[in-house]
């Protein structure tokens, strides 16, 4: 059995620059953690190249690493322009991904359509939070 941290935002430097210290004083301190999880929900305004970044930063910790989670939301209004840029967002995405795939267990896609993701920007908020 592994044992992964799974944490959101570690595709922003603050975040991962928090990340990276606990990581090194697990490991200083003979903790078996065995990977990290990214889970990365990002808009199309990201830059899609901060995510494999996020990868490269702790390649070094020899973790495993996952994208445990990967949206890319489109903000509104929603467009058939915006759809074909998600899915150019995705595609460079996934290039990134493949030229780390030694350092990367695996890649989950996170709502396996816009109206079913919990970010969705398709689909109306109920009355009582909108």
């Amino acid at each position: 059995m592994a044992l992964f941290i799974n944490d959101y935002n570690t595709e922003q430097e603050g975040k991962q620059n928090r990340m990276r210290a606990l990581l090194e004083r697990m490991i200083e301190r003979g903790v078996a953690v065995d990977g990290l999880g990214h889970q990365f929900h990002v808009s199309l305004s990201f830059p899609v190249d901060a995510l494999g970044a996020a990868i490269d930063r702790f390649a070094d910790l020899l973790i495993t690493q996952a994208v445990t989670e990967l949206d890319v939301t489109m903000g509104t209004p929603v467009s058939e322009a915006r759809f074909v840029d998600q899915g150019y967002y995705y595609r460079d995405a996934f290039r990134d991904f493949r030229e780390r795939a030694e350092e990367l267990y695996s890649v989950t896609i996170w709502g396996l359509t816009d109206n079913r993701s919990w970010r969705s920007d398709c689909r109306r908020s109920p009355p009582a939070t909108a």
